[in-house]
């Protein structure tokens, strides 16, 4: 539609003009007039047809028409490619078609060829009419155009046009000549060549623009699809192709010996000597993309004289290219060419747009990498969701899992199921003589020798503390039993070395609860069959001077009905009866020292006045007496939180909630009514909620969410607590309405002898960041901890270092006596680690690093950084610590400088010297 609308306009012009066409006869001017207006309409309908095709088959047929339309006896069109003089002829039509054949033409006046009329035309841009036989300037061709017959000549100029000048000749038989009005209507002929030449080439920018925008969607989809750097790079590759736009692409990374290693590759096929010609090419170009950190191209694989742009594509099969760098990770790590068929396309919008597919791909690779993280961090997480991070062995939840296996095997065996619980005699006063280590390595000691005992079927998991869980299955009779509890009798029995003069014989006691194969088929639960060994448990830990063995199995017959101490109707009867009592323990903020907020501890207060830790009570209560415990905690909390505002003490409360409470539809109307009750502001109240609880399963997670969100609603905080003790529902948070996750105390406290620890709590330090929570580290123990996670940057943290749990009356006067100690700069080695690794983010992110005004000295002088201050307060220069520390600033210096100097980072040496330093702070805290 677009040529018809230009021919009509060309058509309603000409008519004004038709005067103009002078020395014709009057029937002669109306037939030229005529067919000119048909070869218009005609060829703007091919020029409205033809842009999707290549330019010499349309340019044929246009010479065609004008040879049919006008009764020419030739009509050709030449070029002129820029920076050239030799005029080629790309199409022609007619009887006389052979002249063209061999025919020399040029723009340079200084040649004969190029001071004929086609020179001249091209070379001012205006037409000319000639006559072979009477012109002078056409007498080089003059015997030529006679052996065709060709007589009057009319050319007119068109372009540039895609760096193309051109012109449209047209020769009537010998003795017919042109009029001079011919001019104007040539000149219109020749400007309609050049609008379907521009137009043609934009159609062909938009197609190709369409095309990569459609690559670019493609590899987002492959960005989120992706699994691993292979699949990645292939997958890239291929879609590319797939496009249409290119007969080549490939990725290639150099080695240490400078050539570039392949990674990926996907062609058309190209012959073998296209493949030659494109890999010489591509090697160069990449090597110079490689060096110059910037986008490398190549217009057309040939040059000089035999370049010609405005063709298609290439005989060899391809044209011209680019090669990009991958920046991954914020450095470049590899290249990417891309080969098309057509020459001096990579220009403009498509030339952009294939640096974007670049910078796609470097995204899709840091994609690769973070999934990679994370995979790692599910897989030590999903062993940690399952096991006991200081023994190794099975947790409690994995201990549930097996028991409802267990049980449900029970009924397919004709043998019976056995569960015991065992703890060490005595444990509190070794571990307090020993300390926490002693007490850890006896732990660990003991976990596996018990292990090691077991049968293959039975199992065993830490229940916490000094506790332990064993499941016996295939249990034939009573002596079968006894010859297992035998084994585990004798492996506990042999002393265990604590030092290389110390060895300490333990003992200790083991309840039993045996599940018989003719009740299987009822609705079992394990708590109760729990409860029942820890009855056991107890009747044998009460009378341990009488015991004949260490072990004992439950039998209603022989435990007295009333509660005792202990047991769960006993510790029920003590909540109910107004012993609960409840202790809070300072949540301090670093750096600045200062208390932000409590933690409310319940604690059961005996007869004899001894308050009674958690561990004691909490396992023996169901549902109802949880919910009785937390809403007298929640109560007692408000009230002394109001207390603690009247002496001008502002803090946030943290509240231990069991999931199961959470999930009771009473738990969210109780909640709102003690904030009505008690006036208190909503957003000062935290529910911790335990992390390796079942409240996160994939399969109720939208209903979990809503109940969640309700309580949100009523304007608390909440927290996912003992986050790193066991399953972890990390990956799903985001679906969840957390505001703090709060490390496990457990994990926390065995830092000082696993400083390694240290890269998880990062990790999970980066996660809360990401996902804008509040990070509580508890469990804080010794300052060297508390120094440690100062240096990583912890927001908060509570713990012994800073106080332990108080009653209300010793809380107000701790605060009264608190002075905070603002966290200024590292002061144990253990802090020095930390703060290694925290550093070591910076590092990698050198580039940025370099534009730092300060970035020189930073590099070279070891006692600038923070690092080398601490150092130096500590009183370690001239230790290996110190000596470690400025061996690495002599490296980071080096790497500056190279950086500055030539784009290149030795990231080698970097990593090599900061393992080097890191190992050996851990040799100076095994040395203490």
């Amino acid at each position: 539609m677009f040529g018809l609308h230009l021919a009509y306009h060309a058509i309603q012009s000409r008519r004004v003009r038709a005067v103009d066409i002078l020395t014709l006869s009057e029937a002669d001017g109306d037939r030229l007039r005529q067919r000119l207006y048909h070869a218009l309409l005609d060829s703007n309908r091919l020029f409205a047809e033809s842009l999707p095709e290549p330019i010499e088959a349309t340019m044929k047929k246009f010479t065609r028409i004008l040879v049919d339309q006008l009764g020419m006896k030739l009509v050709f069109i030449g070029i002129v490619c820029e920076g050239e003089d030799r005029v080629r002829i790309k199409a022609a039509a007619g009887e006389a078609a052979g002249y063209v054949e061999g025919l020399q033409l040029s723009i340079d006046p200084l040649v004969p060829e190029g001071r004929g009329p086609f020179g001249m035309t091209l070379r001012s841009g205006e037409p000319m009419l000639s006559d072979m036989e009477a012109d002078a300037n056409c007498s080089p061709w003059r015997e030529r155009a006679r052996a065709f017959g060709l007589g009057g000549c009319a050319s007119a100029p068109f372009g540039p046009v895609c760096g193309v000048r051109g012109v449209v000749v047209m020769y009537r038989s010998r003795d017919e000549r042109f009029p001079d009005a011919a001019n104007d209507l040539l000149a219109r002929l020749a400007q309609d060549v050049a609008i379907f030449l521009s137009r043609r080439a934009t159609e062909l920018d938009l197609i190709r623009t369409r095309a990569i925008y459609r690559a670019l969607l493609n590899e987002g989809e492959l960005l989120l699809d992706a699994l691993d750097e292979r699949t990645l790079l292939a997958e890239t590759c291929s879609r590319l192709i797939a496009s249409g736009l290119f007969v080549s692409t490939w990725i290639g990374r150099p080695s240490e010996d400078g050539s570039f290693v392949h990674l990926a590759h996907a062609d058309v096929g190209l012959r073998a000597s296209a493949q030659n010609d494109l890999r010489t090419i591509r090697d160069t170009l990449a090597e110079r993309a490689w060096r110059t950190r910037e986008p490398q191209y190549f217009y057309d694989k040939r040059s000089g004289h035999d370049r010609d742009p405005w063709d298609d594509g290439c005989e060899d099969g391809f044209g011209s290219g680019v090669s990009i760098p991958i920046v991954r990770a914020g450095v470049p790590w590899a290249i990417l060419t891309f080969a098309c068929a057509e020459r001096g396309v990579m220009t403009g919008e498509f030339a952009a747009l294939l640096v974007h597919v670049a910078q796609y791909l470097g995204h899709a690779l840091d994609e690769v990498d973070l999934k990679a993280r994370l995979v790692s961090q599910v897989a030590q997480e999903a062993w940690l969701a399952e096991h006991d991070a200081l023994t190794g062995l099975p947790n409690r939840r994995a201990l549930a899992t097996r028991l409802d296996l267990a049980i449900e095997r029970l009924g397919k065996s004709d043998a019976q199921l056995a569960i015991g619980i065992f703890d060490l005699d005595d444990f509190k006063a070794l571990n307090d003589e020993q300390g926490h280590a002693g007490g850890d390595v006896l732990l660990q000691t003991i976990a596996k020798r018990l292990s090691d005992a077991l049968e293959r079927t039975d199992f065993i998991a830490r229940q916490g503390g000094d506790e332990f869980v064993f499941v016996f299955e295939d249990v034939v009779d009573r002596s079968d039993l006894v010859a297992r509890l035998d084994r585990l009798e004798r492996a506990i029995a042999v002393p265990i070395v604590l030092g290389e003069h110390l060895s300490i014989a333990v003992r200790g006691s083991l309840g039993i609860a045996v599940i018989p194969r003719d009740i299987a088929t009822q609705s079992l639960k394990a708590s109760a069959f729990l409860r029942q060994a820890d009855r056991a448990l107890h009747d044998l830990k009460a009378d341990k001077t009488n015991r004949q063995t260490f072990w004992k199995i439950f039998s209603e017959s022989v435990d007295p009905p009333q509660p005792r101490k202990g047991h769960a109707a006993y510790v029920s009867g003590l909540l109910r009866g107004g012993a609960l009592r409840v202790a809070y323990q300072p949540i301090v903020a670093l750096p600045s020292g200062a208390v932000v907020g409590l933690e409310a501890l319940a604690r059961l207060e005996d007869p004899s006045g001894t308050l009674l830790q958690p561990s004691a009570f909490l396992r023996q209560f169901d549902l109802d007496d949880q919910f009785v415990l937390t809403q007298g905690v929640l109560e007692r909390a408000l009230v002394d939180i109001c207390n603690l505002d009247a002496s001008g003490a502002s803090l946030w409360i943290s509240i231990n909630v069991a999931p199961e409470v959470v999930s009771s539809d009473r738990f969210y109307v109780l909640l709102r009514e003690l904030i009505e009750k008690y006036r208190c502001a909503p957003s000062r109240i935290s529910l911790e909620i335990l992390e390796q609880s079942d409240f996160l399963p994939m399969d109720s997670l939208g209903s979990t969410r809503q109940r969640l969100t309700a309580l949100k609603e009523l304007g608390v905080r909440l927290a996912l607590d003992d986050v790193g003790s066991a399953y972890s529902s990390l990956l799903r948070l985001k679906e969840l309405p957390i505001d703090k996750f709060k490390l496990d105390r457990a994990f926390v406290h065995s830092l000082a002898d696993t400083p390694e620890a240290l890269h998880f709590v990062d990790v999970l330090l980066d996660l809360a960041r990401n996902l804008r929570v509040d990070f509580i580290a508890e469990g804080v123990e010794s300052l060297d901890v508390a120094d440690a996670l100062a240096a990583l940057q912890v927001p908060f943290i509570q713990g012994y270092a800073i106080a332990r749990p108080m009653l209300l009356d010793a809380l107000v006067a701790w605060i009264a006596d608190y002075r905070p100690t603002p966290w200024k700069q590292t002061s144990t080695i253990l802090g020095l680690y930390a703060r290694n690794l925290h550093l070591s983010k910076m590092r990698r992110m050198m580039l940025a690093a370099a534009a730092r005004p300060d970035a020189e000295k930073f590099a070279s002088d070891a006692d600038y950084c923070d690092v080398g201050r601490s150092i130096a307060l500590m009183g370690l220069l001239g230790s290996s610590i110190d000596e470690g520390h400025r061996r690495f600033h002599d490296t980071y210096s080096d790497a500056l400088a190279a950086l500055r100097a030539n784009g290149e980072l030795n990231w080698d040496a970097l990593n090599r010297d900061e393992i080097e330093y890191r190992e050996t702070l851990l040799r100076a805290m095994q040395a203490k």
